[in-house]
């Protein structure tokens, strides 16, 4: 939806999101203001009426997948959309642009998400950074962080890229309460982290 600065007049509402079983966790504006992203997860296979060509995934691949949809700025049409996901159940918890038009997403995995053309890795785990094409149509570079426990460490909650292409995740983790977590997460024991000086 896109309000007026004087929050009295909607200009656009891509109406679609609403008929769909998804969950739009967040969404960004692109740098040159021409279009809006929104990503999050789905159990849906019926997300994009008509998969848009040339995407790194145009079906759903498990339990539930994470999704870009890409919608004009007036809010009227989905432009491009792709889900991305393992046979499990994964999330994107995060899109944000570099200043030459990348997207950047962040979330969690239950499944093995991609490790593509990354140097930082922790094997089996199950938070993960991506670097996309502006097309969608490929992984610039794709990596997973955590401990490498069997389930996700945290739940995300912030994400950043800032202007040198630096990506900060924030997020929590843990349950201190008695009883089961009902987050179902692995805790942060084990999370690689920076020595103190």
């Amino acid at each position: 939806m896109k309000i007026n600065p004087n929050c009295n007049a909607v200009y656009g509402v891509a109406t679609w999101v609403a008929r769909k079983m998804m969950q739009p966790l967040c969404w960004r504006c692109t740098r040159a203001a021409t279009t809006y992203n929104v990503a999050g997860g789905t159990f849906s296979d019926g997300l994009f009426s008509q998969p848009s060509p040339g995407v790194i995934q145009s079906t759903r691949a498990g339990q539930a997948d994470g999704y870009i949809a890409v919608i004009s700025n007036d809010g009227s049409q989905l432009v491009r959309g792709t889900y991305l996901g393992t046979t499990s159940m994964d999330i994107i918890y995060g899109i944000q642009f570099d200043r030459n038009g990348f997207p950047y997403i962040m979330g969690v995995s239950r499944g093995g998400w991609w490790v593509i053309n990354a140097n930082f890795k922790n094997d089996g785990s199950k938070q993960f950074v991506s670097k996309l094409e502006p097309d969608l149509s490929a992984f610039v570079y794709s990596t997973v962080f955590g401990s490498g426990a069997p389930k996700p460490n945290i739940s995300p909650v912030a994400f950043l890229v800032d202007r040198c292409e630096n990506v900060y995740v924030s997020g929590w983790g843990g349950w201190i309460q008695p009883g089961d977590d009902p987050y179902d997460l692995a805790l942060t024991t084990g999370m690689p982290v920076t020595p103190t000086p």
